[in-house]
């Protein structure tokens, strides 16, 4: 497969006060015709992340036509687990409205963070997200001691079942400053959405030492799992691909992931946080750029040819 970059679409420039940097993890929202609304998160002066939304047309897809101008969702309380930022992970349809999956994140002393996964639902405009419980739907458990993080969540009709692909860490090396986490991705299944049941361990295989897997975006097609995701070994972010038969054991195909870094600009550097969508007879990636959605979030269409 190979995609063909349209564009960027947006970079946080200082918008307002709690838009001031960091447009990141775009996640796309049918909202009728050719309509749009991408989810992502940014940067307030205290890098903390809030959750805004832009409405494209994909007809038109790197031109903004309306720009949220109160934040969707920003950190909770103090001492919550979302008190240091929210990032949109997932955005789907459940029996009882749109949910909106989130990452809280939270300040550690020996680690940089702690991060998990927390549920929200939006209103009818899909312009504010509320708040299922100020605790997170995954937390620490003992297939997952330390931390997690994004998550996708994909409803299967046939079988009347959520699937979920999840970021679990796996543990932080280093001492001083600068530890560094190590991340997998892991799989869970649900019959309503909101209570999951971890199945085994890590689904994508590492392909090296202390590598760092996120962001799953996965599409179910022709009797198979189609899983694009974020990877990290040497300080640089990729994308890779793998499949599936059966959501749980998955073969890793990073060189047909179809997308890479340009030679120039704002996503010549690193390339990450995928999210594939359909519409109609085309196929589209949300994707960041360098240092971590610095430079803003752009998006590609699959080359069908």
């Amino acid at each position: 497969m190979k995609w063909r970059k349209l564009g960027r679409i947006f970079v946080a420039d200082r918008q307002s006060d709690w838009m001031q940097t960091h447009a990141a993890w775009p996640r796309a929202f049918h909202l009728g015709g050719e309509t749009y609304r991408i989810f992502f998160s940014v940067r307030d002066a205290a890098n903390r992340s809030h959750i805004a939304f832009a409405e494209i047309n994909l007809r038109r897809p790197v031109d903004i036509a309306a720009l949220s101008a109160d934040p969707v969702m920003s950190p909770g309380a103090a001492g919550l687990f979302d008190d240091c930022g929210v990032i949109p992970s997932c955005v789907t349809k459940l029996p009882d409205g749109v949910a909106l999956y989130y990452v809280g994140l939270s300040r550690a002393v020996t680690v940089p963070f702690h991060s998990f996964c927390g549920l929200a639902f939006l209103d009818n405009d899909y312009a504010v997200a509320t708040r299922v419980s100020p605790a997170p739907i995954l937390g620490r458990s003992e297939e997952d001691p330390f931390s997690g993080g994004a998550v996708f969540v994909h409803f299967e009709k046939e079988r009347n079942l959520f699937h979920m692909w999840y970021e679990s860490c796996l543990g932080w090396t280093g001492n001083g400053d600068s530890p560094e986490a190590t991340f997998a991705l892991k799989y869970a299944v649900s019959q309503n959405g909101r209570n999951w049941q971890k199945i085994g361990s890590s689904c994508i295989p590492f392909s090296g030492k202390n590598e760092y897997l996120s962001n799953p975006s996965v599409i179910q097609e022709d009797g198979l799992f189609k899983m694009w995701y974020s990877f990290k070994t040497d300080g640089k972010y990729r994308i890779g691909y793998a499949e599936s038969e059966d959501a749980v054991n998955w073969e890793r195909k990073d060189g047909e992931a179809g997308i890479t870094v340009s030679t120039t600009g704002w996503d010549s550097d690193e390339i990450e946080y995928p999210h594939v969508f359909d519409h109609q007879c085309e196929r589209y990636m949300l994707y960041c750029g360098n240092r971590y959605g610095k430079t803003g979030f752009g998006i590609a269409v699959l080359d069908r040819a």
